[in-house]
């Protein structure tokens, strides 16, 4: 047993290794935590220390670098984020080869506390198990968590039960990447586009498909002090190696110059003449057979008109008046965001708002050298270039001058694709929003590219852009609010009861008409198409005009529709003396 007076010992003790040490046993609640306030590096794997999952009181020992429970009775319970609260020195965090109950939801099963920890370098949580303490049901761990990791250099799950594809983005400092017999799916389409270069890959026994990115070698950092490590076999990936990565790192394939240690693949991707330097089983990770998991979920079909392209991610950032910057996930009705250089304008609606999605989205992440970060939105949703033009953010490339806060132009200096849950779409009066330090639209095309609208099957194209179209078809909801808010109040209960949604997060006031819209630029008579537009949009122009004299002219809006109900009245009066 652990005597509680080894906290005697206070700041003095900066290292206390008790690991592989079976019948040393410590027991909560670990009061004498509290006094080792110069404790670095506690190495307790292996172990008989006990505890209820993680225990808050971990969080006393402030100066701690290195921590290491893995294989320990610190489970059944719990990775409580209090436990990590505070330990900002934290680098190096073991706790595999336990079992944790399950917090909540699947894509929180990693307390913020310990996923923001700001120096952490390292997390090791290899053969992990989550289950629910009540049912025991067993749960799988996503890694979306992952892209919060600003620091984290190691990340190793090997034999974790993980669910979802890898990472989107993977972290920038990430050089070491486990996730061997994990059951992942999904492609390695992120090796390709994503900007972190890794040193070692072990992603060896999931259900990874698709082929090997042609431009790997390039994505990997290798060299003579630090040689890679790429494993791939046990997945069901098509084709060779690609001839850039054996050309690069191998010649006649004999590894060149020692900078790739281990490159494995299945009998398809290592043929005799391959640059292989093992196959399947021979690479020594598994026994047959290779690890056998359920297949991955079908994915739901895509909404008609690319996709739901109507959103932002929930990572987007947005200036509010009252409440400074915020998330979009963080948005809520009535807030007051900034739209233009100094003008704050209320969210009266979303277009959509799915913060729980199921499943992931994909965004385009556009930097530009003045921007706050990355802004993240859907291909077909709009923003507005230089000359104030608003286009689908597909048809931007690098180079190209988007509109800033300001009212300047800036050059967009990155475009990268991502994968999300969630997707948000606030609406305000102007149709506009700055996202990111970037001007950009409530709207988007429902015609994939489209900048105007097309109609018919042969595409005839109508001198409306899909920014204005949204304008107007959102004037009788814009029209509703802006009465409703004008009568009761810009109130919390007002907005909150005045919004709905569909099963897929979309606005009860949006899904209807875009129904309608997308069976009508599929009529293939001009004539039927053309003539409904027309008298759609004339229509909602007019109801456009009783809002801009709300708007700039109220009084005298009421003294029209007061003359309106008189001249009605008289003329209902006439008519009936006349009988």
């Amino acid at each position: 047993m652990v005597p509680p007076e080894m906290g005697l010992l206070g700041g003095y003790l900066a290292l206390l290794s008790v690991d592989n040490n079976y019948e040393l046993l410590a027991d909560e609640p670990y009061d004498w935590f509290g006094s080792l306030t110069g404790l670095k590096q506690l190495f307790a794997g292996s172990t008989s220390w006990n505890a209820n999952g993680i225990p808050t009181a971990l969080n006393a020992l402030t100066a701690l670098e290195y921590f290491d429970v893995a294989y320990t009775f610190w489970s059944e319970g719990p990775i409580r984020g209090e436990a990590f609260a505070g330990l900002d020195n934290l680098k190096y965090i073991d706790i595999g080869d336990n079992l944790y109950h399950w917090m909540g939801d699947q894509d929180s099963t990693l307390p913020e506390e310990l996923i923001t920890l700001p120096g952490l370098t390292t997390l090791i949580m290899d053969n992990v198990r989550f289950l629910d303490p009540t049912t025991a049901t067993q749960y799988n761990l996503t890694l979306d968590f992952m892209e919060r990791m600003d620091s984290i250099a190691t990340a190793w799950f090997d034999q974790t039960r993980l669910e979802g594809s890898l990472p989107s983005p993977l972290p920038l400092s990430l050089k070491s990447f486990s996730i061997l017999g994990c059951g992942l799916w999904g492609n390695l389409e992120e090796l390709r586009t994503g900007e972190a270069r890794l040193t070692e890959a072990w992603l060896n026994g999931n259900q990874l498909t698709g082929t090997v990115p042609a431009n790997l070698g390039n994505r990997m950092d290798c060299s003579l002090e630090k040689p890679c490590v790429l494993n791939l076999e046990g997945n069901q990936l098509d084709g060779p190696m690609p001839t850039g990565l054996c050309n690069k790192y191998f010649g006649n394939n004999v590894p060149n110059a020692g900078k790739f240690r281990s490159l494995g693949g299945d009998a398809e991707q290592c043929s005799s003449d391959s640059c292989c330097t093992c196959v399947e089983f021979e690479c020594g990770f598994f026994d047959p057979p290779f690890p056998n998991f359920p297949p991955p979920p079908t994915p739901a079909p895509a909404p008609v008109g690319g996709g739901g392209g109507l959103c932002f991610s929930g990572a987007t950032l947005v200036e509010t008046k009252d409440r400074g910057l915020l998330r979009m996930d963080q948005l809520q009705l009535g807030d007051l965001v900034l739209t233009d250089a100094e003008t704050y304008e209320p969210i009266y609606s979303f277009g959509h708002y799915d913060i729980n999605a199921v499943n992931k989205a994909e965004f385009l992440q556009i930097s530009t050298e003045q921007s706050l970060g990355s802004l993240e939105l859907t291909p077909n949703h709009f923003v507005f270039k230089e000359g104030n033009q608003a286009v689908p953010a597909s048809s931007l490339s690098v180079g190209d001058k988007v509109v800033m806060a300001s009212g300047d132009s800036d050059a967009i200096v990155s475009i990268r694709t991502v994968t999300r849950k969630g997707v948000f779409a606030p609406y305000t009066y102007s149709g506009t929003i700055i996202t990111n330090g970037i001007k950009s639209s409530s709207f988007a095309t429902v015609q994939d590219n489209a900048r105007y609208v097309t109609l018919g099957t042969n595409g005839i194209q109508v001198p409306i852009t899909y920014h204005q179209l949204g304008l107007i078809f959102e004037s009788p909801h814009r029209l509703y609010c802006r009465l409703l808010w004008l009568v009761v109040g810009r109130t919390t209960t007002t907005t909150t009861t005045t919004e709905s949604y569909n099963n897929e997060g979309m606005s009860v006031w949006v899904e209807q008409p875009l129904q309608w819209y997308e069976w009508l630029i599929m009529q293939q008579s001009l004539v039927v198409s053309g003539t409904l537009l027309l008298l759609v949009v004339g229509l909602w122009c007019v109801v456009n005009v009783f809002e801009m004299m709300m708007l700039w002219h109220p009084a005298g809006l009421v003294a029209w529709v007061v003359l309106v109900i008189v001249a009605c009245r008289r003329r209902n009066c006439c008519s009936k003396r006349a009988t």
